[in-house]
């Protein structure tokens, strides 16, 4: 997929470093994880080019570090670059190999994602923790591959001290879903949420479990759940920092959903072309009550299609925050608001055959 770091091919140090500096590099390296853990990718950036000046370009630690901030900003390519680059240089680093890992995980690489999880599980001189840490990964990656039920043995053999902790709750939870097994994932999940109360992808989860289980009510007040928390977690990130919507800026994300959907094919065009058009901040907890999903983009207002009764769709609706929580420029936008149109139709009108792909 990308092209790998040569060594020799940038700046190395003339001798390896002093035992000194050895332990100043790994302070440095660690403080600029760290500091990218807390969202301060400023500091993250200087502590990296300090220990870069000391180590060198190649150096394992650097490398890591590069890669992370590459990913943290977005850049896919330089990051899984410097990430596999890092691997070789250090491969018994299962750290360095877990984050790899969930990068490439992050960008659909899932073959390659495996290979490095399952490389950890092959590194004797590691704790338990670090392999089940492992095993919860290779559980998602095999899930993400349709296989729950390898996903399953996965999680099997994780240590039983450790399965009520609600990282493995919430990973089984969500592979029982898959399986079907939906009384099975809601006791996780439920579980999960007893020492993670305020994790809104498990009031998610949950709500998504309820539903497949029959039980809307519940799923509906897990989905207001999510609505809350979400809101919340924006208005403590951004605060004021986000304008109040203008009359202005709707109808110029009406007219860009208006672009988008031209691209539809005309039998799924016509599903959805004569209704009216919404914009709003996101989506209000009555919307939500009535069905409407707090993490679409765009959401179909009506009642879907049932298998005895076709759907019956009153309106569109543009959510605004969390369209511009997803885009990182205005180009985006009309293809952002083209794949979240296609994929809530699927779902509200039961249509299998509108098939999705990016290039």
């Amino acid at each position: 997929m990308t092209s790998r770091c040569i060594a020799g091919a940038r700046g190395l140090p003339d001798s390896p470093p002093r035992m000194a500096d050895k332990r100043n590099i790994e302070a440095l390296l660690r403080d600029g994880l760290e500091a990218l853990e807390a969202d301060d990718v400023e500091s993250a950036q200087e502590h990296l080019e300090r220990a870069r000046s000391t180590a060198g370009e190649e150096h394992a630690g650097v490398l890591h570090l590069s890669g992370m901030i590459a990913w943290a900003e977005g850049d896919y390519e330089q990051a899984t670059h410097d990430l596999l680059a890092a691997v070789d240089r250090a491969p018994d680093r299962p750290d360095i190999r877990l984050d790899c890992a969930e990068c490439l995980f992050s960008i659909d690489e899932l073959e390659e994602a495996e290979a490095q999880t399952r490389a950890v599980l092959e590194i004797d001189d590691v704790s338990g923790e670090v392999h089940d840490e492992a095993r919860l990964l290779l559980a998602q990656l095999r899930l993400a591959d349709d296989d729950p039920e390898e996903a399953l043995e996965v999680l099997d053999a994780v240590d039983p001290s450790r399965k009520e902790h609600a990282a493995f709750l919430s990973t089984r939870g969500t592979v029982l879903v898959a399986d079907e097994r939906y009384e099975e994932a809601i006791a996780d999940l439920e579980k999960a949420l007893e020492s993670e109360p305020s994790d809104p992808d498990l009031h998610y989860q949950l709500a998504l479990a309820l539903e497949q289980a029959g039980n809307v009510d519940a799923s509906r007040d897990a989905m207001v759940r999510v609505l809350e928390l979400e809101t919340e977690e924006w208005q403590t990130l951004h605060g004021d920092a986000v304008a109040p919507l203008e009359d202005v800026e709707a109808q110029e994300l009406r007219s860009q959903l208006e672009d988008a959907m031209e691209e539809l094919p005309e039998p799924i065009l016509k599903l959805v072309a004569n209704v009216p058009i919404h914009v709003q901040t996101r989506a209000t907890v009555e919307q939500v009550r009535a069905g409407l999903n707090p993490r679409s983009i765009v959401g179909l207002l009506g009642t879907p299609k049932l298998d005895d009764a076709e759907a019956d769709l009153k309106g569109l609706v543009i959510m605004r925050d969390l369209l511009l929580s997803t885009v990182e420029d205005e180009d985006e936008i009309e293809g952002e608001l083209f794949y979240a149109l296609a994929e809530e139709i699927q779902v509200f009108f039961q249509r299998t055959d509108l098939v999705l792909s990016e290039a």
